[in-house]
């Protein structure tokens, strides 16, 4: 837990981090995105190599961005509740 939450902001008890099954469901996000992209990208390699490699490269590019960036984000949330506030802080790169 970072210093900026646990210093004097939130009660012990009141200190929480991302619930995991919410990591699951924004995969799940992530492949049904995804899935129809990737079958869109074959169906253009059917009719033309470059146009295939036009869509799927900036496509594969955000989806391995993604599934690296999630996992990071989600280790990086931490929230307290405090008597007059909800603190969350949140960051993988700021």
């Amino acid at each position: 837990m970072s210093e900026k939450i646990s210093k004097n902001k939130g009660r012990e008890d009141s200190l929480f981090d991302p619930d995991p099954v919410q990591k699951k469901y924004w995969f799940l996000i992530w492949l049904i995105v995804f899935l129809p992209l990737a079958g869109t990208g074959a169906v253009i390699t059917v009719f033309t190599i470059l146009g295939a490699a036009v869509f799927l490269i900036p496509s594969m590019i955000v989806m391995f961005f993604s599934l690296y960036w999630y996992p990071l984000y989600h280790q990086c949330l931490h929230y307290a509740i405090t008597d007059e506030h909800v603190v969350v802080e949140k960051g993988v790169w700021w």
